[in-house]
């Protein structure tokens, strides 16, 4: 048995198409995610994934070294329990850019950017019908609290 099967056969692991194991040739691997209530655990966990992907997969390593400090932005900005459903992915993001090219994407002429604009206004009010609001909007305005408090700090880090 492998080892980590053995660690998982005793722990709260997860196994099959659920969001806990990836395959890796004919092999399947657990991938453990764990539960992060704050940054110094949400900074260990990322370094023990880092670890793990080394050995696995060297084009996930990279993608996840190109932005830690961002990886971590709800944990450091103390929003993570309240907005973390909705903003730990960009999924949201990305789905709103496909439908706008969806809506765009056979305009083969811009006279100026100008006109650009006004299309894609165009096609985020027509998209904008269809969105659900994001789980724990309330908290919302806590969000933008957390980021001028930030944006201050590195204002007067930088002067």
């Amino acid at each position: 048995m492998h080892s980590r099967q053995k660690e998982a056969a005793g722990g709260n692991y997860r196994w099959g198409q659920q969001s806990g194991s990836v395959y890796l040739g004919d092999q399947k691997l657990l991938v453990e995610v764990p539960r992060v209530r704050n940054l110094a655990t949400a900074k260990q966990a990322l370094s023990n994934m880092r670890a793990e992907l080394k050995l696995l997969n060297q084009s996930a390593l990279r993608s996840l070294d190109e932005g830690p400090e961002e990886t971590l932005t709800l944990h450091r900005l103390g929003v993570f329990q309240e907005l973390g459903i909705s903003l730990k992915t960009t999924n949201c993001l990305e789905s709103i850019n496909s439908q706008v090219a969806r809506l765009t994407g056979r305009i083969t002429y811009w006279k100026n950017s100008n006109q650009r604009h006004r299309w894609v206004a165009s096609a985020l009010l027509e998209i904008e019908k269809g969105l659900r609001k994001v789980k724990g909007y309330r908290h919302l305005p806590m969000l933008r609290k957390a980021l001028q408090r930030e944006r201050k700090i590195q204002d007067i880090m930088a002067a």
